[in-house]
């Protein structure tokens, strides 16, 4: 027996370096698909100061004039990315071609993806071995909607995202304990990197306040506080003075009009509109059913081997109340994107786009959730349970090959959604975007235009 685990946990550890590795290779091999905001924003990024690196850095990423034309979303770690972006992009083409357009943070993001997510699949299945939680965090890399933003140049935060999605939910998992067991100093700075990472874009924000108060209704019924609950309300109250204080006087300083207000504040995105909610819903639907056959395998699988009834049967309350407080959350993310981009309904592709990862990923998580507490509860024995969870990656993989050859650049083009732009000749081709390539050593990119 002990023979045969170790050959299948080779196995499984073989199989998640191999998807590791074709994401990687793919990422080159792929043409990047260059988003028309980024040629918009490429020049002025690489603007010359005479004030010194540091300096470029900072008037850049605090300037709303750069990306948001004016508004006032101060999403200050995303802009930051992207000023290395850009530059770590000028700097490479100098030497090589491997990179092109491909922005360089994105591989980074994808890998501190498979980080996060690997830790958060160790906190919810502590008797699977690493090989097996390695396969889990690869995973997701191969879900359409990662897929795509994989080979759009637009910002490399928007995969980042889902990390800081993976990672808020390993501190929910992890620190649900009193403080007796846990060092303030530990507290504190896992707040303040929480704060930080909150503010790569809005999503990840709506999910830290989520979290937090999901911690505090959980803390009510535990009738205790734990330092999940104290961790989020830290990080969400030094968000709060970061929006209204500190991020304003720093934009305010490096932004040389006048900030305006964004369409995409919490008063525009939270307006109800009942035909907005139902196309809510069918998007839902579109983000779930690439989910469907996995489930499908693993309720057959539960339901031959591990009665299933009895097994609900048993669930606590706490469990119902996460699960079903995510899928409400995500509902209304998604009601929430359909308001800030109506464009989303309008094209049917974009369901499968970077407006999705986080949605997406809080979905896989919470799924991973239901069946850790099932291996709990259940006492399944780790390599049953790592078959059940063999069979629903199997299937992920053969979905996404069934649906990366329709979709890639074909699907997108005949749906109007981008054009595919063939020549620099083409009105398409900003000329100063098209200036600053001329002088680099760049070959064999795309470009896109709406």
């Amino acid at each position: 027996m002990t023979t045969n685990y170790k050959i299948f946990n080779n196995t499984v550890f073989a199989l998640a370096i191999a998807l590791l590795c074709y994401y990687i290779v793919t990422f080159f091999m792929m043409p990047p698909i260059i988003h028309p905001e980024f040629y918009r924003t490429f020049p002025a990024m690489l603007a010359e100061t005479e004030q010194g690196l540091f300096h470029d850095a900072i008037s850049k990423t605090f300037n709303l004039l750069m990306i948001e034309d004016g508004a006032y979303r101060p999403r200050a770690l995303a802009f930051f990315m992207h000023w290395i972006d850009t530059h770590t992009i000028a700097a490479l083409s100098q030497y090589t071609t491997l990179f092109g357009v491909r922005l360089p943070l994105i591989l980074f993001s994808a890998l501190t993806f498979v980080a996060m997510a690997f830790l958060l699949c160790r906190a919810l299945f502590p008797s699977f071995s690493i090989s097996l939680c390695l396969l889990l965090s690869t995973l997701p890399l191969f879900f359409p909607q990662f897929q795509i933003t994989t080979y759009v140049t637009l910002r490399s935060a928007k995969m980042l995202a889902p990390a800081v999605i993976a990672f808020i939910f390993y501190i929910f998992i992890k620190f649900n304990h009193n403080m007796e067991n846990s060092k303030k100093s530990h507290v504190l700075l896992i707040a303040f990197l929480l704060f930080l990472l909150s503010t790569i874009d809005e999503q990840s924000l709506a999910t830290l306040v989520f979290f937090t108060s999901l911690s505090l209704l959980l803390c009510l019924l535990d009738k205790k506080i734990n330092v999940n609950f104290i961790i989020f309300i830290i990080a969400t109250l030094s968000y709060l003075v970061y929006h209204l204080f500190l991020a304003k006087m720093l934009f305010k300083y490096f932004t040389p009009v006048d900030i305006g207000q964004h369409p995409h504040t919490i008063g525009g995105v939270l307006r109800i509109d009942m035909s907005m909610m139902h196309n809510s819903l069918s998007l839902l639907y579109k983000n779930m059913r690439h989910f469907f056959p996995p489930i499908v395998c693993a309720i057959i699988f539960m339901l031959v081997f591990y009665k299933l009834v009895t097994c609900y049967k048993r669930f606590l309350l706490r469990e119902c109340i996460v699960f079903a407080s995510i899928l409400l959350f995500i509902i209304t993310l998604i009601y929430s994107i359909c308001i800030a981009h109506p464009s989303i309904v309008a094209l049917p592709d974009l369901h499968k786009s970077m407006y999705f990862i986080p949605t997406v990923s809080l979905l896989y998580f919470a799924i991973l959730y239901i069946f850790s507490r099932i291996v709990e509860f259940e006492k399944l024995k780790p390599i049953n349970a790592a078959i059940l969870l063999i069979v629903v990656t199997i299937s992920h993989v053969i979905y996404f090959y069934n649906y990366k050859s329709d979709y890639y650049l074909n699907h997108v083009a005949k749906n109007g959604h981008l054009r595919i732009v063939s020549s620099k000749n083409d009105p398409g081709y900003p000329h100063s975007f098209v200036d600053i390539l001329d002088g680099m050593n760049i070959q064999g990119y795309v470009l896109t235009s709406w």
